[in-house]
């Protein structure tokens, strides 16, 4: 469910990130799960839509100690000084989860 966004919404590129392998040194909410950012950083991104497949949370470069939740099968929104420029993480979900993403 994607609370009625089409997938290629006008104005905003959508993606299918998907989890990479976890590691050991990126169990925790440090870095989030995956070997990898879900997202490069990007200094002119203005907002992002996510579909994660369960409640996960996001963490964020550099040196990210906690997450901002995200809820599982809707769209959580994050626009303006809310949205994330730097390289984002996910954690709280399984290798090669799949995550939906819109971006501008």
């Amino acid at each position: 469910m994607t609370d009625g966004f089409p997938t290629t919404p006008v104005g905003l590129g959508f993606i299918t990130a998907t989890v990479n392998a976890l590691s050991a040194a990126q169990a925790g909410v440090n870095k989030a799960a995956g070997t990898a950012a879900i997202l490069p950083a990007e200094p002119s991104r203005r907002a992002i839509k996510i579909v994660p497949p369960v409640d996960c949370f996001y963490a964020i470069e550099p040196g990210a100690t906690s997450g901002m939740p995200l809820y599982g099968e809707i769209c959580n929104s994050f626009e303006g000084p809310e949205c994330p420029t730097n390289a984002l993480y996910i954690g709280g979900l399984s290798a090669n989860a799949k995550v939906v993403i819109w971006k501008a």
